[in-house]
């Protein structure tokens, strides 16, 4: 993907690429931007994190870790901070280029004396690197604490820390981003500004992004619509589609038996000869396996055959993992706000607003029938909508 400078950006007459989602336009990954565009926003204070990312054993624990130089970094604890997901009509305000301009636009004119939320995609085309950075921790000097009425040692860092003043041995950087072990999208502590610039090149590019908090003012609004549970879903599409299911079903089994049927009358008495043999009935599976030639082949259609007119196309049990496999797929190629217990899923709830019960049972009603679902999911972009995504420069 070619990326554009600011000016560039600015003056592209194509009114189709510019309603594209902002961050693939950066040079965002997909799976780094569907993941920027569902962080869950929730404010972690001094005392009520969960736990965060350790890249050293990837999985979360309670100490101050970065990329670089951990040991240094969890010298003390976590500063507060917000991942504040991107809406996916973000603007882009201003653009910076090359190491130096970068370097300077993050230490010199962002606030340094305080931990600063911000909204920055920084681009390194040369490592296909892409990281959203949401937040830069702030220090001061103890004559400069001393200046706004705050003591020195432990007490006074502790006051430091309460007024949004981490005090780390540095300038800490919060990213999102593509873990470079896993290959996973994740949230975590980059390092410092010092140590992200090691990173940097001529070519890398830093985008200031609007402030906008879209994403989280729809959730509130989806929070109090009524929730769409699976069983009430399972329930209304039983009720309203599993006829369609039945018979097609039944066309599709009796379709089966004439091909069977077809099948069964080709046979002559060399192709029964050459897989009945001795083993056969010791052990008829791996006998089939090792038949060869048309023979063994035809035996093997046939077991297909049966085994799909066994098959149940439809039940009440099979549904609820049809569901959840619909909802992986939704989630993945839409754009939904993710399920509440599983953030690997759209929600059902969000779905149902987007398309309404109705409109998503008919789009489960093909995954069910084809394994596929032919209306395109939800996408906030004119270019998914129609399918355009590989015209995208």
């Amino acid at each position: 993907m070619r990326l554009l400078g600011f000016n560039e950006y600015n003056k592209s007459s194509d009114k189709l690429f510019e309603m594209a989602s902002e961050l693939t336009k950066l040079g965002v990954s997909n799976d780094l931007m569907r993941f920027i565009h569902k962080l869950t926003g929730e404010y972690q204070g001094l005392k009520d994190f969960e736990g965060d990312y350790n890249p050293r054993t990837g999985r979360k624990d309670i100490k101050f870790h970065t990329r670089k130089e951990p040991s240094r970094a969890k010298l003390g604890p976590w500063p507060a901070r917000e991942d504040v997901p991107m809406s996916n009509d973000v603007e882009v305000k201003g653009v910076k280029k090359g190491k130096n301009q970068i370097y300077h636009y993050l230490t010199k004119i962002v606030d340094s004396k305080k931990d600063t939320p911000v909204r920055m995609i920084l681009v390194n085309p040369s490592s296909d690197q892409a990281h959203y950075i949401t937040l830069k921790t702030g220090k001061m000097s103890q004559s400069e604490l001393a200046d706004i009425g705050i003591p020195s040692g432990e007490e006074g860092r502790k006051i430091a820390r309460e007024r949004g003043i981490s005090q780390k041995l540095g300038l800490y950087v919060r990213t999102v981003t593509i873990d470079i072990d896993s290959g996973l999208p994740v949230a975590g502590w980059e390092g410092t500004i010092g140590q992200m610039a090691d990173d940097l090149q001529s070519d890398s590019i830093l985008y200031i992004m609007e402030t906008e908090d879209r994403v989280r003012t729809k959730r509130g609004v989806r929070k109090k619509q009524k929730e769409v549970t699976s069983d009430q879903f399972i329930d209304y599409f039983i009720k309203n589609y599993t006829k369609i299911l039945d018979t097609q079903g039944a066309t599709n089994a009796e379709k089966i038996n004439q091909k069977l049927i077809q099948k069964l009358s080709g046979l002559t008495a060399d192709d029964i000869a050459s897989v009945l043999d001795k083993d056969y009935y010791r052990d008829r599976e791996v006998r089939l396996k090792r038949g060869s030639g048309d023979s063994a082949e035809k035996f093997r259609e046939i077991i297909d055959l049966k085994q799909a007119i066994q098959s149940d196309i439809v039940s009440e049990g099979s549904l609820k993992g049809k569901l959840w496999n619909f909802l992986e797929l939704a989630f993945k190629e839409g754009e939904y706000e993710a399920d509440d217990k599983d953030r690997n899923k759209a929600s059902l709830t969000d779905m149902s607003a987007k398309h309404t019960v109705p409109v998503v049972a008919s789009m489960f009603l093909q995954y069910v029938a084809l394994g596929k679902v032919i209306k395109p999911f939800h996408s906030g972009s004119i270019i998914g909508q129609l399918g355009l995504e590989d015209l995208v420069i």
